[in-house]
């Protein structure tokens, strides 16, 4: 009311000293509107502008109170209508402005904000609702700009400072958003969407702890907040609090049922339980919601491959199906005129992450080539240092649009773009499907098919998709000669520990992977083992196991399956080097299905742990069969239930033979091709010239 105050000041001194009848009902009508009588008070500036309908303030004063009653159209129009009476009336001006963003027309109020401010350059109201247009239309550079200055007249504008936090939030400069809304809830200690923005900066820098903590204060505060309660959930879901994430996404789809990214994150909370099925419902219901929203349908990609009654056809035709609908077209390509120069990688994932882990023996070894990383992703950490160190150019791109990524990659004379995230988080296929390198391949981070035109290839190998599975995969599928990664042991790490059941007197089974990959065909084949085994143990770990309401889940299935219960233990997070240490008490590590293990089943067979495995029908069911068979242990691939279990009873009924094995396996893999980075290199440099040949063969 500040400004409304401003106005009837200029009002009295303007008028002369006998008002007119327009003039005493405008002012009847302000002084009721004073006291918050907005109604009574519209009805008085209405009858004046009745007495004189070219009066200013009338028109100006009626506008603002039927934008109060949430009348926006009315409002356009009588501040259109004073400023037609006077067009350098500053307060119509901005005022409209927010009539405008009232009905959705940013574009509108922003060219409002823009005739304010050719009269009055510093009006900090022009300058706030300019910059409130902006942030409507994407313009988050420019408001950004316009909220600083506004904040330059008035420092202490809460929502200015929160409007601010915003804008930088989608530009992606999490630390100044953060600084920005560190001082908006400082003004404004109690604000829901303050301390929401701040949260999502807090979580967007991984200071997890505050950002959980910040969006706690935005429910508390409004506890109707549906995004704040979303954000919290993939908080607490990361932190292994899926109990509490699942109730705070109950709450939100209760209050808006068709929320697509309350329907994403309870699909996200349910994958961790294990439930692909429902999890792959729940991420369709979020596509539904929003289908313009490329990442709902990557997830329901993402999660068929944790579905034993899916097949790799299925998801094929659901790839395909995402792709007509967000990678349609077929950008044209550059030809070029020589042999491969540079070649580019693009991920989201290129720090301590089974990506940069995979990708880091490689990137220094590749002769010839020039190297360029694209990270999605603002994580830096020793991993990333190293990356940074072995490549040629880095680039973070996470701010940037589809088009401005791939311009950037044709400036860089990129040739070859492997891309590495696939369907997974933080995608850029976006990118890829402008095609904007003249070979485009995909690798690593996800374990299937993009369902895309635009690839010119899979990086593979023959374990991985055997030959007559290429049915299953829309890229042309390329094979590496030996497995499909390389694996770097770690540095430190313990001794090969003695085989656990010599010293206890029976076998200990134990799995480590994610809970993800915990199918009921995994549980199942677990407790028939368990029933043939009568003394086996079984140990499940996994960080989301610290969580009671996923062991509960967990262990209720399995329980449900009749396994004894009273033989099986579970342990949540460890640290890295406890982790490795944990395997001393495992005798044969069963392998997921049918989505497999690759980083965990190196690691299992660095510490000379046996990994049971079932080569199943998919490259996600298939990636511990690849590294196995590259290790030389075929012996530990099963190809059916029936042979997985009865391998697993075979293994515990022979300790010497266990004993054996542990000792060999970490010479095995460390003298196998998964360990030898020089030769891997070599093969993948083999097959990128073998695809540009194949592509470009009769190029000059």
């Amino acid at each position: 009311m500040s400004r409304l105050r401003r106005q009837a000041v200029a009002f009295a001194t303007a008028r002369p000293t006998e008002p007119s009848p327009a003039d005493r009902l405008v002012q009847e009508g302000f002084f009721a509107h004073q006291q918050g009588h907005v109604e009574a008070a519209c009805e008085k500036y209405a009858a004046a502008i009745q007495a004189d309908p070219q009066h200013n303030d009338a028109l100006r004063l009626c506008g603002t109170a039927a934008l109060q009653l949430g009348r926006p159209a009315q409002a356009v129009e009588l501040l259109q209508a004073a400023l037609a009476a006077d067009p350098r009336d500053l307060p119509a001006m901005t005022n409209l402005a927010s009539a405008f963003m009232a009905l959705g027309r940013p574009e509108a109020a922003h060219k409002a904000c823009e005739a304010a401010l050719t009269i009055a350059p510093d009006d900090y109201d022009a300058l706030y609702n300019d910059g409130n247009a902006l942030l409507e239309l994407g313009s988050y550079a420019r408001a950004a700009g316009r909220y600083r200055e506004a904040l330059v007249k008035r420092p202490d504008a809460a929502s200015a400072q929160m409007n601010l936090g915003f804008a930088l939030l989608k530009l992606g400069l999490y630390a100044e958003a953060l600084a920005a809304l560190d001082r908006a809830t400082d003004l404004a200690p109690a604000s829901p969407k303050a301390n929401y923005a701040r949260g999502v900066a807090l979580s967007a820098l991984h200071r997890k702890s505050e950002a959980a903590a910040a969006l706690e204060r935005a429910v508390e505060a409004d506890p109707c907040h549906v995004r704040a309660r979303v954000a919290l959930a993939d908080v607490l879901r990361n932190e292994s609090r899926v109990s509490e994430a699942r109730a705070h996404l109950v709450e939100a789809l209760t209050l808006a049922p068709d929320d697509a990214e309350a329907h994403n994150g309870m699909g996200d909370v349910l994958l961790s339980l294990g439930d692909a099925p429902a999890a792959t419902a729940a991420f369709e219901r979020a596509a539904r919601s929003d289908p313009g929203t490329p990442g709902y349908g990557s997830n329901v990609v993402f999660s068929m491959h944790f579905d034993e009654r899916v097949s790799a056809q299925d998801i094929r035709v659901e790839a395909e199906r995402w792709a007509r609908r967000h990678a349609s077209g077929t950008p044209s390509r550059s030809r070029p005129s020589g042999p491969i120069r540079r070649v580019g990688f693009l991920s989201p994932d290129l720090h301590f992450h089974p990506v940069g882990l995979f990708l880091a023996p490689l990137l220094g070894r590749l002769e010839g080539f020039e190297t360029v990383l694209f990270s999605n992703e603002s994580v830096v950490d020793h991993v990333t240092e190293r990356l940074q160190r072995d490549a040629g150019g880095w680039w973070d791109v996470s701010c940037l649009e589809p088009a401005e990524v791939a311009d950037l990659v044709r400036e860089e004379g990129i040739d070859v773009l492997i891309d590495l995230a696939g369907h997974t988080s933080r995608t850029r296929l976006d990118v890829c499907a402008l095609a904007p390198a003249p070979l485009l391949l995909s690798w690593l981070g996800y374990s299937g098919t993009t369902g895309m035109g635009q690839f010119d290839g899979l990086i593979a190998d023959r374990h991985l998709i055997p030959p007559g599975h290429e049915d299953g995969y829309t890229e042309p599928v390329l094979r590496l000669p030996d497995s499909f990664v390389c694996y770097e042991p770690p540095v430190r790490g313990p001794d090969v520990a003695v085989t656990p059941a010599v010293r206890n007197g029976f076998v200990t089974f134990g799995c480590v992977n994610s809970t993800n990959k915990v199918s009921d065909a995994a549980l199942r084949s677990w407790a028939e083992i368990l029933r043939r085994v009568p003394d086996a143990r079984l140990v499940l770990g996994h960080h989301a196991l610290g969580d009671p309401a996923v062991r509960a889940a967990v262990l209720g299935r399995l329980g449900a399956f009749g396994a004894d219960l009273d033989r099986v233990s579970t342990r949540g997070a460890l640290p890295r080097e406890e982790y490795l240490a944990s395997f001393a008490e495992i005798d044969v590590a069963l392998d997921t299905l049918p989505y497999t293990g690759a980083t965990t089943t190196c690691d299992t067979l660095w510490t000379g742990t046996p990994v049971l495995t079932l080569a199943g029908d998919r490259y996600s069911a298939r990636m511990s069969a690849s590294l196995l068979a590259t290790v030389g242990r075929l012996d530990l691939v099963a190809h059916s239930l029936d042979e997985y279990v009865d391998r697993a009873v075979s293994l515990a009924a022979d300790v010497p033979r266990l004993d054996a094995a542990r000792r060999a396996l970490r010479g095995q893999l460390s003298t196998s091709p998964l360990c030898d980075a020089d030769r891997f290199a070599r093969g993948f440099q083999s097959l990128l010239e073998e695809a540009w040949a194949g592509r470009f063969a009769t190029a000059a």
